[in-house]
């Protein structure tokens, strides 16, 4: 018996896993974001959020967070809906890392499932964490903070570095595209880098 039926009727795109790694200072794999992709090409084409999110729920319960993810850390990335309905408690809370975007509005419902989230053992990661980020309530849950280096000055990738280098949540830098990129945020203190450099 077949696992999946390729008829020539069938109008269902393809879906796939993707997977982007995060890498220590030392340039060992730590995890992976893992991402949801409807096509071949290295986007996701729909604005709908939840549609990604749950796609790589989904596939997480399919295949297996631990194959996906190489029995490494995943970064999900959430929306508010995910993280109320709990749908992250689906998976192994000890590999999962909920990734908080900052269009998901900082209110009471989403921190309250923010804290059961830790409590289960799941980690809270603040994506595009800049300097003066609205977010505070979050912050002080949070495991990782994710700095968007193409979208913040250098100056304020420094300040942010400076602030949380050896206390509090660890620093990811989003977008390192190449060695310089890498080699300046591996001076300033940031833990993991995020990127295709």
């Amino acid at each position: 018996m077949a696992l999946f039926d390729f008829n020539a009727e069938d109008s269902r795109p393809a879906r796939f896993a993707a997977r982007l790694p995060i890498l220590s200072a030392g340039e060992k794999v730590f995890g992976y974001k893992l991402l949801f992709r409807t096509d071949v090409n290295n986007y996701f084409p729909s604005a709908e959020g939840d549609v990604a999110s749950r796609g790589v729920i989904d596939m997480s319960s399919l295949i297996g967070l631990n194959t996906l993810s190489n029995n490494l850390p995943a970064f999900i990335v959430t929306t508010r809906d995910i993280l109320i309905r709990q749908y992250l408690s689906l998976l192994p809370a000890d590999k999962v890392i909920a990734e908080i975007p900052d269009s998901v509005p900082t209110d009471a419902e989403v921190v309250h499932a923010c804290k059961q989230l830790k409590k289960t053992g799941c980690k809270i990661a603040l994506s595009n964490f800049r300097a003066n980020d609205p977010r505070r309530e979050l912050e002080e849950i949070a495991d990782f903070l994710k700095v968007d280096i193409k979208m913040s000055s250098l100056a304020d990738v420094a300040t942010l570095s400076s602030c949380y280098r050896g206390r509090g949540p660890r620093l990811i830098a989003e977008k390192v595209e190449t060695r310089e990129d890498f080699e300046f945020c591996k001076a300033e203190g940031f833990s993991f880098f995020e990127g295709y450099f």
